[in-house]
């Protein structure tokens, strides 16, 4: 069970919740899952099962499994410092996550309005069908709207800087929730294989749980439909475009 659960959890996870959507909305809606399942049945999956038969094969990984053929074990190294990088590239999107998760516990949460020091004048804010920029009904010199959540992740979040010139310094409550990821990952595997088996009871469940309660809190938001409507009625054109 505790292996079966391992396989889900490399399966399902944060690509699911927030890259698939993502895909879809800018690949021509439906018609983004011929192209997906393509890719998943001709790629992924025999690499997937590649994979999974050489690490019970070898009991190694993918670094030592390759020593089998001289001729492809640059392919075993490069297996293992992707996923090294692979798993930078998630741990921060964790972090943000973490970040989410304790300013969540404020009163008021701090992206639902405008007119704190993060954003600017072009923010839009909507209140009762009403339209207001920086709290300012109809201002004028609101050309390029940006919605408060947005500018909560830019200027907030990240401090996101214009150029590499100007990268500023590290925010200490983002440094501090990369560091708690980066620990909860350690948790995780300090016991080897026994402890991340019990792990996966918790991790590869969890996923489909959040995506239950986002599908549930989707379809109650205004819009809803046009939203359902524009992933049922593909935009067949996209499929030729392979960028």
């Amino acid at each position: 069970m505790e292996f079966f659960l391992s396989l889900i959890g490399c399966s399902i996870g944060l690509g699911n919740v927030w890259r698939y959507p993502y895909m879809a909305f800018k690949n021509g809606g439906g018609a983004f899952v011929i192209p997906y399942f393509c890719v998943y049945f001709l790629i992924g999956t025999p690499l997937f099962f590649l994979e999974m038969s050489l690490g019970q094969f070898t009991s190694s990984g993918s670094a030592a499994a390759f020593k089998m053929s001289r001729m492809f074990k640059g392919l075993g190294w490069a297996t293992a410092i992707n996923s090294f990088l692979v798993s930078i590239y998630y741990n921060i999107i964790i972090a943000w996550c973490l970040f989410y998760f304790f300013a969540s516990f404020r009163r008021k949460l701090q992206w639902s309005d405008c007119g704190n020091w993060w954003n600017t004048e072009q923010t839009l804010l909507f209140s009762n069908s009403t339209v207001f920029c920086n709290n300012i009904h109809n201002r004028t010199n609101c050309t390029k709207p940006i919605f408060p959540p947005e500018e909560y992740f830019d200027n907030y979040v990240l401090r996101r800087s214009d150029s590499l010139d100007n990268i500023g310094s590290p925010s200490w409550s983002l440094s501090l929730c990369l560091l708690l990821a980066w620990i909860l990952v350690g948790l995780c595997i300090i016991q080897g294989i026994k402890s991340s088996g019990k792990v996966v009871y918790f991790t590869a469940l969890f996923p489909y749980v959040v995506i239950f309660a986002l599908i549930i809190r989707g379809v109650t938001l205004p819009g809803a439909q046009a939203g359902i409507t524009f992933y049922l009625k593909p935009n067949w054109n996209k499929i030729r475009e392979l960028d």
